[in-house]
């Protein structure tokens, strides 16, 4: 990995991270360790795939193993259908198909007082949901990324 490696954490296992060289968008799974310094964002290892979001001074990074897409408010998509045998996931990105999987979500509710719905404990659903929110995209959108990133880069 290069020098423009940032850190995020698994979405649903706390003891797992990544870390991606975005310069190359090559990835390597980690146990997380507090010393890390993530970035806003957030993956989780689905049907076999590596699937996430990080903030960038264009907006949201959505990423599916190596290949990575910037997206904007009112230019991406996320639904979940559901299927006899679990969920599809689909991302569309600027009106081209990002990424299509099924998989069956295994999602447990109520473990603690935060985990209420399937997008608080599966990140397919909480893109999905996020995905409709001009403050997702806000959030994932760093003005000062510079500045921001020169403390997390290592």
């Amino acid at each position: 990995m290069t020098e423009s490696s940032i850190y995020l954490r698994n979405f649903s296992i706390f003891k797992s991270a990544i870390k991606i060289d975005i310069s190359t968008s090559m990835f390597v799974l980690l146990d997380f360790e507090e010393s890390m310094i993530e970035a806003t964002g957030t993956f989780s290892v689905v049907a076999g795939n590596v699937l996430g979001v990080y903030a960038s001074l264009k907006g949201p990074v959505f990423f599916l193993n190596e290949k990575h897409e910037i997206g904007r408010h009112g230019e991406v998509s996320a639904t979940i259908t559901e299927m006899e045998c679990g969920v599809r996931f689909e991302l569309v990105i600027e009106g081209k198909l990002f990424c299509s999987f099924e998989y069956k979500p295994d999602i447990v509710l109520n473990t603690n007082p935060y985990d209420t719905s399937p997008a608080d404990v599966d990140l397919c659903y909480m893109l999905a949901s996020a995905v409709e929110s001009e403050q997702f995209f806000r959030n994932y959108t760093k003005d000062s990324f510079s500045a921001w990133n020169s403390e997390l880069i290592k």
